[in-house]
């Protein structure tokens, strides 16, 4: 099979779950003896050095022209007008859709799966031309201008009147998926709520079943018994500054004998914030924006994940159950169906209260490492469970 994988970012510019997960999707297939495009936007005026793929994956880097995401979002001469013309731009896109189409058609590929969309916007659904396409929800792209259905620090409970507007086309274009995969079903809820997804489309659910080799657990450091940890992207909407205060709080017989990993990537404005930690707190310590993740979990005991917006699933979550790390993390979005199906943990129901999360972090401590077991999921490998929907798609055209 020749399948066409859309994400707007890939390898070496990856950041965050998403491109990462489609990595992997793309080396899964690839191993099976399948062959992959991945189509992805890079910036005009980069050098980008040179993809290292497995045999099987080729790579086509289409220009992102004037889209200013996501290579440009930290310049301060962006204003709120440019910004709203960018996303109304989203809804046709004619240079990358006729750029797209020829690479699709180069490529001869029999299915087109489509990711994160942002810049590509609905022409990377116009692109695919009649072949069976699938459509994955790592984010709330097609209901939110921003993606995370988070403005002002709080979870959006309807849609602002840009959304609204700027949105609505998701639910008019012609080229709609034949498939749309959700990684939870509360994405899938949200997409329905705010009406992207209607009654006669088909949607699934396919969890994100990382694929983790983890690493042997690190030597217990013989000055801390207990080790928490964050990784990822830092910011107001992961709830890192709350977790912060958490564990600044904690009493000194428990936060003298624990430490506090940190790992990720930190914005330039959020930089004094994480300064501070480390300076207050002798026990925390940062290693940085590319850690290998498998490194992370081997050297912690419990990963903290206080996400103040509907994460889509929670990655993060997956790897560290699947890795033998506990894990404690808010009760919202995708996290609590990660936590039950990749091995258990403990949910924070009053996810934006310090005192709550310094109280899961004492219960956590107290409670001690957990048994290092390896834990697999059941059912079906991602990789397994896409290749079945591309089949029926195929039969069903063959048809």
């Amino acid at each position: 099979m020749r399948i066409a994988l859309v994400n707007t970012l890939y390898s070496p510019l990856a950041v965050g779950g998403a491109a990462r997960s489609v990595e992997e999707l793309a080396a899964a297939f690839a191993a099976e003896g399948h062959k992959v495009m991945v189509a992805t936007l890079g910036p005009e005026d980069r050098q980008i050095d040179p993809d290292t793929q497995p045999p099987g994956v080729v790579v086509e880097r289409l220009p992102a022209g004037s889209a200013f995401e996501p290579f440009d979002t930290d310049r301060p001469d962006l204003s709120k007008s440019r910004k709203l013309m960018w996303h109304a731009r989203e809804t046709r896109r004619p240079t990358i859709e006729r750029e797209l189409a020829s690479s699709l058609d180069a490529f001869d590929a029999d299915v087109v799966h489509t990711n994160n969309i942002a810049g590509f916007g609905l022409s990377a659904w116009r692109a695919a031309r009649g072949r069976p396409l699938v459509h994955t929800m790592r984010d709330y792209y097609l209901v939110c201008t921003r993606s995370a259905l988070f403005r002002d620090g709080e979870v959006c409970t309807q849609q602002c009147t840009p959304c609204r507007a700027l949105k609505s086309p998701i639910r008019l274009v012609e080229s709609r998926p034949d498939v749309f995969v959700g990684v939870s079903q509360a994405v899938v809820d949200q997409h329905y709520r705010f009406r992207a997804l209607g009654h006669d489309d088909r949607a699934e659910v396919i969890y994100n079943w990382p694929n983790l080799s983890p690493s042997p657990r690190a030597p217990i450091d013989a000055s801390h018994s207990f080790t928490f940890g964050m990784l990822g992207r830092m910011g107001r909407d992961k709830g890192n500054w709350l977790a912060f205060e958490a564990y600044s709080d904690l009493p000194d017989n428990i936060r003298s004998r624990t430490r506090m990993l940190l790992a990720g990537y930190v914005a330039a404005e959020d930089q004094w914030r994480l300064d501070a930690f480390l300076a207050a707190e002798p026990g925390a310590e940062y290693l940085g924006s590319n850690v290998p993740a498998t490194d992370f979990y081997a050297s912690t005991d419990c990963v903290l994940i206080p996400a103040q917006w509907m994460e889509p699933f929670g990655r993060v979550a997956a790897e560290a159950l699947l890795a033998g790390c506990s894990v404690v993390a808010s009760r919202i979005g995708g996290l609590p169906e990660a936590i039950k199906h990749f091995g258990g943990g403990m949910l924070v129901d009053e996810m934006n209260s310090v005192a709550a999360w310094t109280a899961a972090m004492v219960t956590a401590a107290q409670d001690g490492p957990k048994d290092p077991a390896i834990v697999r999921p059941k059912g079906l490998p991602v990789h397994e469970s896409y290749l079945a929907i591309y089949r029926d798609l195929l039969q069903a055209q063959a048809e």
